[in-house]
């Protein structure tokens, strides 16, 4: 079928990226040699590599995107194609778990593909120190984002035929280990109250001490975020649909709300992660105000997706206690 065709070709594509990233790394490290020996060589030469290197590396991270894109299409297209046959088949939480970590992979290789194009905003002698410590964690993320999802992709489409999933316990996939109230959402409003205070802290005096305040207090609120989405929230995308699964957040009943969701977790996780990156070298950039300037971006944006996120948790807590009194 077309997501067959779609999803295999795109992801072997992918997997063999990091031989690509083999030829750049040996361009990037030639020229880091050059620069840092004052090599003699002729300018028209080290030129000549660095605009092999440069078209290179921008053609790459072109078809990191292009073959991403594909990858999370056919996801698509499968996924719509199961729930169309959800009353001959079982879908079970494995496959909302393979839509979900294939558009975080997907949302990552965008990410990563952003941060790279850093390269050019670093002093010469650091670029590429930096550039090829962004090869090396795309060559770990493609292969493990690559396996796991040929993995899981072979495993499901085989377990599709199994006569023992034509059948589907909702009772089971209702279960929740905590009870739906105020004592349960209280705290998560107390966390991301004390996240807020500790992102206008370090938005308003950047230190060691504030940057330490400010991640602890959002890994903790991302923690309590994550348990209670997927103990609550997600259950009430179902009334969408005429089935009893999570798979229908990547369907167009619910407006993709899945990809959303991806979305702002990847923007809240990354925000923080480059923003802490580019606060702790802000002296390898071209001209400090860039780096200051960026850093209080990713940490607005970190803030943002991270309340965004908070709301959908609260959403549905809210509307049941509005429904309840009012």
């Amino acid at each position: 079928m077309l997501y067959d065709y779609l999803f295999l070709g795109s992801n072997f594509s992918l997997l063999f990226l990091p031989i690509i990233f083999y030829f750049l790394n040996r361009y990037s490290c030639a020229l880091q040699k050059a620069q840092a020996q004052n090599s003699l060589i002729d300018d028209k030469k080290f030129h000549a590599l660095n605009s092999q290197f440069l078209i290179l590396f921008k053609i790459t991270f072109i078809l990191i995107i292009v073959f991403s894109v594909l990858q999370i299409v056919s996801i698509l297209i499968f996924n719509n194609e199961l729930i169309k046959t959800n009353n001959l088949i079982k879908i079970d939480f494995a496959f909302f778990v393979f839509s979900f970590l294939q558009s975080l992979f997907l949302i990552t290789n965008f990410f990563l593909t952003f941060f790279a194009f850093l390269y050019f905003k670093f002093k010469p002698d650091y670029r590429h120190h930096f550039v090829q410590k962004i090869f090396k964690l795309f060559t770990i993320l493609i292969f493990a984002g690559g396996s796991t999802g040929l993995m899981l992709y072979y495993k499901l489409s085989l377990h599709l035929a199994l006569p023992e999933l034509l059948t589907y316990s909702s009772k089971s996939a209702s279960l929740n280990f905590l009870e739906l109230n105020l004592i349960t959402y209280g705290p998560l409003l107390i966390l991301f109250f004390i996240f807020s205070y500790s992102y206008r802290v370090f938005s308003k005096k950047r230190n060691i001490k504030t940057s330490r305040y400010y991640l602890m207090a959002y890994f903790i609120t991302i923690l309590a975020t994550a348990i209670l989405f997927f103990n609550f929230s997600l259950k009430y995308f179902e009334i969408f649909g005429v089935i009893s699964t999570k798979n229908v957040l990547f369907h167009y009943s619910t407006f993709y709300a899945g990809l959303v969701l991806s979305y702002l977790f990847s923007l809240s996780f990354y925000g923080i992660i480059f923003s802490t990156f580019i606060y702790m070298k802000q002296r390898k950039f071209i001209g400090s105000q860039f780096a200051v300037s960026y850093t209080l971006k990713f940490a607005r944006l970190n803030f943002y997706s991270t309340l965004g996120l908070v709301i959908l948790i609260v959403f549905p807590w809210a509307m049941l206690e509005f429904y309840n009194y009012f």
